[in-house]
């Protein structure tokens, strides 16, 4: 299958940022097993591309305001209490993260070398 193909099937299991299931269940039936390993691996490859993961430390009001910097896309909240004070932000295979365990990482790794 090529990669228009694909991409053609992936733009077609979604209902804007909803993947339909019953669309999804349509084409699988269709696919050999080698197509069926490349539609779930573009499949998972668009839901990363259209998710954005925001960690903080604690239950926090300031997501809601994060959360407006991506509106085309899907926020989803985690909490990691490592983290200390601060906030990591996932979007696709990017990660920036500005925490104050991050700090300490680095002024320790400065410390060291």
């Amino acid at each position: 299958m090529d990669k228009k193909k694909l991409k053609e099937l992936v733009s077609a299991s979604y209902d804007g940022k909803v993947l339909q299931e019953d669309t999804v269940m349509q084409i699988t039936q269709t696919l050999n097993r080698k197509m069926l390993k490349a539609y779930i691996r573009a499949l998972k490859s668009w839901e990363n591309k259209q998710t954005v993961i925001i960690t903080t430390p604690e239950e926090n009001s300031d997501i809601k305001t994060l959360s407006t910097l991506f509106l085309d896309k899907n926020v989803t909240h985690a909490i990691d209490p490592s983290l200390i004070l601060g906030v990591k932000i996932q979007d696709n295979d990017m990660i920036y993260e500005m925490s104050l365990k991050n700090r300490f990482d680095t002024m320790l790794s400065q410390l060291d070398a």
